[in-house]
């Protein structure tokens, strides 16, 4: 999803203008496993992928603000249903940005932030008692940032990004 935002305050006697632009995207492709263990009855599907959310930022500003920008690509989480006969993961992601930016600038600020998550879920099927079982494993946040300013800057520009995966264990 993108965004684009412009604004021209007036504050006292001082204008501010500031373009800012805002790319984004978000994707998750799991691999779907499904085994059966032949004699006792258990069955199950597993799923596992990375969750990665992508991030870029300009901003093209002069004069002295403090402004912030909170943006959720895309706007409605996207949605993925995989289902055997043993059960059904259904997948919720998004990522959710927030820009904060306090500053006194002339010129411009560029900034690149990608996100990564690992997921790991499981549901089982017991076919003989039809016991039911669900999990889900999450690694740690792995990210990198970059921020480049082409300006006469005295500030400080803050980026956060943060995928939100959910996921939903149902019976087919």
């Amino acid at each position: 999803g993108n965004l684009s935002r412009s604004m021209v305050t007036v504050d006292g006697d001082e204008s501010v203008a500031v373009d800012v632009a805002v790319f984004g995207n978000v994707q998750f492709v799991p691999e779907l496993d499904l085994s059966m263990t032949p004699g006792s009855g258990q069955t199950s599907v597993s799923a596992s992928g990375s969750l990665i959310a992508n991030l870029n930022v300009r901003i093209n500003a002069s004069a002295e603000f403090e402004k912030s920008w909170t943006y959720s690509f895309p706007e409605e989480p996207k949605e993925e249903t995989e289902c055997t006969e043993v059960g059904c993961l259904t997948f919720l992601f998004q990522a959710n940005a927030t820009l904060e930016v306090d500053t006194d600038v002339m010129g411009v600020i560029e900034g690149n932030i990608v996100a990564q998550y690992d997921v790991d879920a499981n549901v089982s099927v017991d076919v003989g008692t039809g016991q039911t079982s669900y999990f889900a494993n999450t690694s740690g946040l792995l990210h990198n940032e970059n921020i480049t300013i082409t300006a006469t800057f005295d500030g400080s520009v803050k980026l956060t990004l943060k995928p939100v995966l959910t996921i939903i264990a149902f019976p087919p």
